[in-house]
Parts: structure tokens; C-alpha cells; sequence
């Protein structure tokens, strides 16, 4: 459920700026996508495994997961 919430974010983020901005489509693209991962990152930490050690040392840990995963 979690993925699909932070697909979900993307995609309200990142289509009202393509659609009406004057800018290059990778820039929201971008913003969309930090955002989303950020919530994937702090939504997968709070609600699917409740895990209980430091951002420190779990946030670099968290790209590779994804990564891992594709």
C-alpha cells in the first residue's frame, strides 16, 4: 500500500507543473520524485516495519534497498 501512496504522490505532484509550467519536465519530475521517496522512506519506516533504529543510520540505507528491488 505503500508504494502505491507514494505512486499516487508523484503523480498528483508531477502532472499539474508539466502540465502548466513553462520549464523542462525533469524538474518537477525530479521535485516529485524526492517527494515521494521521502514519504516511501518515512512511511515504510513508521507503518510496515516499525523499525527503531536512527535515520542516520537506516535514511543510506534506503536507496539501495529500492535499487535492490527494481
Amino acid at each position: 500500500m505503500v508504494g502505491i501512496a507514494a505512486t499516487i504522490l508523484y503523480a498528483a505532484l508531477v502532472t499539474p507543473f508539466i502540465e502548466t509550467a513553462r520549464c523542462h519536465p525533469i524538474q518537477p519530475s525530479l521535485g516529485a520524485y524526492a517527494a515521494a521517496t521521502l514519504y516511501s522512506y518515512l512511511a515504510y519506516r513508521s507503518l510496515t516495519f516499525v523499525s527503531g533504529p536512527s535515520h542516520r543510520t537506516e535514511a543510506p540505507r534506503f536507496p539501495a534497498i529500492l535499487d535492490a528491488l527494481r
